[in-house]
């Protein structure tokens, strides 16, 4: 689709010679063209983000029951609430610490090997790689083979409650 800015002459009230301009963002497909004015195009520009919006505070809440990152060496540990979590929640979990280590320009990137995760978390390394493939279809996505919660499924991890657990266990 191309856009560009065009400016129309249109006619108001009863007087032929009566006219006004409106300047309007143009845009056509080969089969049907679209025109859209300024004013609304400010609505639209509120859909666009550039991917990096996470916020600090959400991901605190949703971490701070299951995990600390220790300050020295940014290692992650989890408290006994996270040990209690299932294998795939502790992944999670293991993941979104890293993005926290990464938006605090801790380490380079955020990405993680399977091998990191075993290496890291003492986690089971049969049982890693097939919780990370299950993740990669709901909330982690991989580049290659390295693997990483995008920032838009923070808010759908809070919502989705799936950092529960029964404090009686």
């Amino acid at each position: 689709m191309v856009f560009t800015w065009r400016t129309f002459r249109v006619p108001f009230g009863s007087g032929a010679c009566r006219q006004s301009s409106e300047t309007v963002l143009w845009g056509h497909y080969p089969s049907r063209r679209v025109i859209m004015t300024k004013n609304n195009t400010d609505a639209l520009l509120a859909l666009f983000t550039d991917g990096d919006e996470v916020d600090p505070k959400e991901l605190f809440e949703l971490l701070r029951p299951f995990i600390r990152i220790r300050n020295e060496d940014g290692r992650i540990i989890f408290l006994d609430a996270g040990h209690r979590m299932p294998l795939k929640s502790k992944v999670l979990l293991f993941l979104l610490g890293k993005k926290v280590l990464f938006l605090l320009k801790k380490i380079d990137s955020e990405y993680v090997t399977p091998k990191q995760i075993v290496e890291e978390t003492k986690l089971s390394k049969g049982s890693v790689l097939p919780t990370l493939m299950q993740l990669k279809s709901t909330y982690a996505s991989a580049v290659d083979g390295k693997y990483f919660v995008p920032n838009h499924q923070i808010v759908r991890l809070k919502d989705k409650k799936i950092f529960t657990y029964d404090e009686n266990n």
